[in-house]
């Protein structure tokens, strides 16, 4: 690589000569070719080839590790013991970064979130060695991306749904970007940092953003207070209206319930009198209900719960995600949220979708412990049978 007379302009040039003091090098000319090599092919250290020394050679000349040979072998025979002397020139050599290092541009990348979210949570987790829900501190961007998604949403979701492609284009001018990163928008907006971990729909629903954001549907005996004060009857067999153009809705008559359905099957079925004539409110949820939704919902309890005879219900899948939109729904009123159909001990001949993991019964018995539906989490705990709530009986609460 080199020629002589270019050796010899150079050769006094570097540490290592017979002269010098300490170690002599073994060959000063061989590990300069070695690095021109590296230099002009990009290629890691470890891909050296044999004619310009041995890689471990080299790391050991750079102060990376210290070896110990095994001199009855001869020269570069057999090592005896490697020492690792610097983690960081050891981990340059090979194209990486150390796990410290990743841990260190995370913190730093992360800084304007620590103090809200979850970041702090997780960054103490990286600290550690630890990933969270797949991910580790080399995928920080990801983390701070969600951020970003977190705080747009919750200034834009309040009145409408936001389309997820239109928010994504705005935000990283890539429209597809923000459903690669739900992994990360889980863990951010979670109320645990354990598995079992969310479908995607239910996290990006979670913070109104869809593909096509849908009416509120609603059915049953209610009148709808729209925002420009006009007010319709919910006419048969239902309504669907933008939540931004519905300031409240109320029950047609004292009594009566407020019954929120999570799919949409059985929201038809029930408003087209299936099971009997609604007696109360029926609103279909779309699986986890989105801010706009919750806005429009807790304005029409504040009135309707009003009414000591008024008695809300909740109607969803038997399973980790029935509960979890159960538990959402919940928080929105201080008035009881009863359970309806979610106690499989009910529904003995019914065929589950699966079996309920050790996780997913776990965080269905916290979160039933934590809202007053002791009995029904201990039941399911038992049962362990998932079971989704289009294959169940057509009921309706009694008024």
């Amino acid at each position: 690589m080199l020629r002589d007379d270019q050796w010899a302009r150079i050769e006094q040039l570097l540490p290592g000569k017979a002269n010098d003091r300490g170690v002599t090098a073994q060959d000063n000319r061989r590990f300069f070719e070695a690095v021109l090599w590296i230099m002009r092919t990009g290629s890691p250290w470890r891909d050296l080839p044999e004619e310009l020394g041995h890689w471990h050679r080299t790391y050991e000349r750079q102060n990376c590790i210290a070896l110990e040979w095994d001199r009855r072998a001869g020269a570069d025979g057999q090592i005896l013991r490697a020492r690792l002397v610097s983690a960081d020139l050891t981990a340059g050599l090979l194209g990486r970064q150390t796990a410290w290092a990743d841990f260190v541009m995370a913190e730093s990348l992360l800084s304007p979130w620590r103090e809200n979210m979850r970041v702090g949570d997780v960054l103490q987790r990286w600290r550690i060695g630890k990933t969270v829900r797949g991910l580790k501190a080399s995928d920080a961007r990801e983390i701070a991306d969600a951020c970003r998604v977190i705080a747009a949403s919750q200034e834009r979701a309040r009145e409408d749904d936001i389309p997820i492609r239109r928010l994504s284009g705005q935000l990283f001018c890539d429209t597809k970007r923000i459903e690669s990163i739900y992994a990360a928008l889980d863990v951010l907006t979670a109320e645990t940092m354990e598995p079992p971990w969310r479908e995607t729909e239910d996290v990006l629903n979670g913070l109104g953003l869809v593909k096509m954001p849908m009416p509120i549907l609603m059915a049953g005996s209610g009148i709808v207070e729209l925002a420009d004060g006009t007010e319709i009857t919910i006419p048969f067999p239902y309504v669907g209206l933008s939540p931004s153009s519905i300031r409240r809705v109320r029950l047609a008559t004292s009594g009566g319930y407020v019954l929120t359905v999570e799919n949409l099957t059985t929201f038809h079925e029930l408003a087209l009198g299936k099971a009997g004539t609604p007696a109360g409110l029926i609103i279909y949820t779309a699986g986890t209900p989105s801010p706009a939704f919750m806005g429009v919902y807790a304005r029409t309890l504040g009135d309707t719960m009003a009414d000591p005879g008024v008695i809300r219900y909740h109607w969803g899948d038997i399973d980790v995600g029935g509960f979890r939109i159960a538990m959402r729904l919940k928080n929105a009123h201080t008035s009881p949220l009863h359970l309806w159909n979610m106690a499989p001990a009910k529904y003995p001949g019914v065929v589950a979708r699966k079996a309920l993991g050790n996780d997913e019964r776990r965080e269905i018995s916290r979160i039933a412990a934590h809202n007053g539906w002791e009995g029904v989490g201990e039941m399911i705990s038992a049962d362990g049978r998932a079971i989704e709530q289009e294959v169940l009986p057509l009921t309706l609460p009694s008024t």
